[in-house]
């Protein structure tokens, strides 16, 4: 299932780079050439985990980074984590893509069940 999730990422218009993890940072799929590490995003990630424990927002799902280039790190299922990034990204229209692929996974859930 990972991988049909990740070619549908791969897919989206203007994203350059793709990355699947885990919570353990074990990398399932990638493209190549990241400009930062698998351990970079996951510092990354659990830096703004702390501030939105601090604050008390609630669980962090989705982290935004907007500089040269566009990143998201989004808990795409539990555990499971998917990293985008590439110049000229359409927030909006990545995040339907990102939407429509928990989408599949929840409905392959149902299945195996």
């Amino acid at each position: 299932m990972l991988n049909s999730v990740f070619s549908g990422l791969c897919e989206i218009k203007d994203a350059r780079h793709v990355r699947l993890f885990d919570q353990f940072g074990n990398e399932h799929s990638t493209t190549k050439r990241w400009p930062e590490s698998l351990k970079e995003q996951r510092v990354e990630w659990s830096k703004c985990a702390s501030v939105a424990s601090s604050l008390g927002i609630g669980e962090l799902h989705e982290v935004w980074i907007e500089s040269r280039r566009l990143t998201v790190i989004d808990q795409i299922d539990a555990g499971v984590f998917a990293a985008i990034s590439g110049k000229n990204g359409s927030k909006g229209m990545w995040r339907y893509q990102l939407t429509r692929q928990r989408q599949r996974i929840n409905a392959t859930k149902t299945q195996v069940i």
